[in-house]
C-alpha cells in the first residue's frame, strides 16, 4: 500500500499536466460519451454527470478522442450506476406525491377502520353487476367514502351517471378526478407536502386540468367544482392493478 501512495505521489504532476493539456480531447471524449449514454435512454444530467466523469477517465488512460465502440465500452463498464430516464421520473417528487395519495388512510363511513385510497379506488373502478348486490354496494360505497375526501373515480367503460349525463373524463381508462380544495387531502398530506401537492401531481403524465380540458365543473360529491385534477389508474397506482 505505501509504494503505491509513493508511486502516486510521483506520478501526480505528470497526470494533472497531461490535463490541462488534454482539454480538447477531454471535451472530444465528453461529447462521444454524452451520445453514448443518451443512447441508453440515460437522463439529460446523468449525461453530463457520468460523462464528464468517463471523460476524465479516458484522457489521464488513453490516448485520442474515443470512438463510438470505445465510448459504449466506457458505457458498459458503469452500466450499474445509470438510470434511465423514465426511472428518474419514478423516483421525483411527484412520482412521491402520488404514491403517498395513494397511501393515505381514511375511515369509512361508519367504520372504525381505515382504508387507503387505492383501496377505496380499485373497489370503486369495479364494474357495477346488477346481479351481485353486494359487489355493487361496496363500488357504491367507495364512491361515497371517496368523494367525501374531494374524489371522483371514473371506470374506463363508465359512459354516462345515473342522469344518463356523459361522464366527464381527462385521458382514456381508469382515473379520478381530485378536488384542489379538498381540505381533507389538504390535512392528511401534511406539512411534507402542504399546499405543493396540487403543483406536484400537476407534473405528472397523465394530469389533465379541468379548467385546461372542460368547458364545465366537475362534480365530486355534493360540490362541483372547476380546481380539480386527474390524474390515470396507472399515475396513481405506479402501473400495478393491486392495491
Amino acid at each position: 500500500m505505501q509504494s503505491a501512495i509513493e508511486q502516486a505521489g510521483r506520478d501526480a504532476p505528470a497526470l494533472w499536466g497531461r490535463a490541462i493539456a488534454s482539454i480538447e480531447r477531454y471535451r472530444g471524449a465528453l461529447s462521444a460519451f454524452r451520445a453514448r449514454l443518451r443512447d441508453t435512454g440515460c437522463s439529460p444530467r446523468q449525461q453530463d454527470q457520468l460523462g464528464a466523469m468517463l471523460a476524465g477517465w479516458w484522457i489521464l488512460t488513453r490516448d485520442g478522442v474515443p470512438d463510438q465502440r470505445a465510448a459504449l465500452d466506457g458505457v458498459v463498464a458503469i452500466a450499474e450506476f445509470v438510470l434511465r430516464a423514465d426511472e428518474i421520473e419514478a423516483q421525483s417528487a411527484a412520482r412521491v406525491c402520488a404514491e403517498r395519495l395513494a397511501r393515505l388512510d381514511f375511515h369509512p363511513y361508519r367504520s372504525t377502520e381505515q382504508v387507503s385510497v387505492a383501496e377505496l379506488c380499485m373497489k370503486a373502478w369495479q364494474p357495477r353487476d346488477d346481479g351481485e348486490v353486494d359487489a355493487m354496494l361496496g363500488v357504491i360505497d367507495a364512491r361515497r367514502d371517496l368523494a367525501r375526501i374531494g374524489i371522483r373515480p371514473v371506470r374506463a367503460d363508465e359512459q354516462a351517471n345515473r342522469n344518463r349525463t356523459p361522464v366527464k373524463r381527462g385521458g382514456p381508462g381508469d382515473g379520478i378526478w381530485i378536488n384542489a380544495h379538498s381540505q381533507q387531502l389538504d390535512e392528511r398530506f401534511g406539512e411534507s407536502f402542504a399546499k405543493r401537492w396540487v403543483f406536484l401531481l400537476r407534473s405528472l403524465q397523465s394530469h389533465r386540468d379541468a379548467s385546461a380540458s372542460l368547458p364545465e365543473q366537475v362534480t365530486i360529491g355534493s360540490v362541483k367544482a372547476r380546481a380539480v385534477i386527474w390524474l390515470s389508474r396507472y399515475d396513481l397506482l405506479g402501473g400495478d392493478n393491486e392495491c
